[in-house]
């Protein structure tokens, strides 16, 4: 009879024969002899023997029930190890596959998700034996099996080489030629999952079939505008091809300059929901708009303060004289020294400050151009970057 080997949650191999689980006993010149696992806990006496693979004896009775669920879920771990360490799906997503179908008595008996989630993670580190995290940026090298998709295309697009401004960017040429048909992109940095010794990860996205699709991975070190323009020019030099109608990103100063450099014919546009964010973290500076913001008794007040970031959605030519009003509206003028700091701020800041009360105004940081969402609206096109964040 064939041996069927299973493993235990410590990798040691067992034998599952008949609904029953065996670990390794001892071994006597060719044989190996195997013992119940419950051989402590309920003194069974049943125990068999192998040579060459086979099993050549079974002996005594079992005292206790069979292991059937047991010896499914290990076979279930198993077949989650292997698919780990062939593929490159996500542990969240090779749980799901793989335990998609199983009946409760077996599911019950599988680790729990965040111990699975980390022997997948572990199985991974065995098989592909990933190197060990470099001291600097000179010293990365990049495994060829990190240069390639799945299915084999190049993933690599350009690396600018050792040093400690190095800029790695993932693409393929199908991304690409993706980016290179769309009128319109959105490009985001984030922090918090960038790479060790690298400062940001810098996503570029364009749209296919109204979907925003992912398509160029960049790996920087700061955010420095010298920085994008590497970026960009080594995009170019690869793409020349790339020529977008518009480009939303946050109100990040250095990548707008560098945006403009390299695409002047494009339309740059800020995105709406960093445009709130900055807007409500200067309420949340200022304690006595918080409180006012915040005041249970007039929930109101909330909906009054918030029709600033409303003006994002007023036309253009329209937004100045839609914040006179606004500001000279009964709120306002009833919170006017509680509110100044915070108009003060708006007008500095996304209007330009006028100038000796007349109609002309200082330049803004942010002009109205660049936050404004009326036309972008009635386009149809996203208001946010909110679907390429993370």
């Amino acid at each position: 009879m064939e041996v069927i080997y299973v493993k235990s949650a410590r990798n040691a191999l067992q034998i599952a024969n008949n609904g029953f689980l065996y670990t390794r006993d001892r071994e006597y010149k060719e044989i190996t002899y195997w013992k119940c696992v419950d051989f402590n806990k309920y003194k069974c006496k049943g125990r068999l023997q192998t040579r060459n693979g086979e099993i050549i004896n079974i002996i005594g009775n079992h005292n206790h029930e069979k292991r059937h669920s047991d010896i499914a879920a290990k076979n279930v771990l198993a077949a989650m190890k292997d698919k780990a360490s062939t593929s490159t799906d996500t542990p969240q997503h090779i749980i799901g596959e793989i335990s998609e179908n199983l009946g409760l008595s077996v599911s019950c008996k599988l680790p729990k998700i965040k111990l699975l989630k980390r022997t997948i993670q572990r199985t991974r580190k065995q098989v592909n034996g990933s190197p060990a995290n470099p001291n600097s940026l000179q010293e990365l090298v990049i495994p060829d099996r990190y240069t390639k998709t799945r299915k084999g295309d190049d993933f690599l697009f350009f690396d600018s080489g050792p040093g400690p401004e190095r800029i790695i960017v993932f693409a393929t040429n199908k991304a690409i030629d993706l980016l290179s048909k769309s009128d319109h992109w959105y490009a985001d940095g984030t922090f918090k999952t960038s790479p060790l010794l690298f400062g940001q990860i810098y996503t570029i996205h364009g749209i296919q079939n109204h979907e925003v699709i992912p398509a160029i991975y960049a790996l920087l070190p700061n955010q420095l505008e010298s920085t994008y323009d590497n970026l960009f020019a080594a995009l170019i030099a690869k793409a020349p091809a790339l020529n977008p109608s518009t480009i939303m990103t946050d109100f990040e100063v250095a990548a707008q300059n560098a945006f403009r450099s390299f695409f002047p014919n494009c339309i740059i546009r800020g995105c709406f929901f960093h445009f709130c964010q900055a807007i409500y973290r200067k309420i949340k500076g200022c304690n006595d708009i918080q409180q006012l913001y915040e005041d249970i008794s007039n929930v109101d007040n909330a909906l009054y303060i918030r029709q600033i970031a409303a003006l994002a959605f007023v036309p253009e030519e329209d937004v100045l004289s839609s914040f006179q009003s606004l500001i000279q509206s009964d709120f306002f003028a009833q919170h006017e020294q509680t509110l100044l700091p915070l108009i003060d701020y708006f007008e500095n800041t996304w209007l330009g400050r006028s100038i000796g009360g007349s109609t002309r105004r200082r330049p803004a940081r942010f002009p109205i151009e660049l936050w404004n969402c009326y036309y972008a609206s009635l386009e149809g096109l996203p208001r946010t970057n909110n679907s390429i964040e993370g």
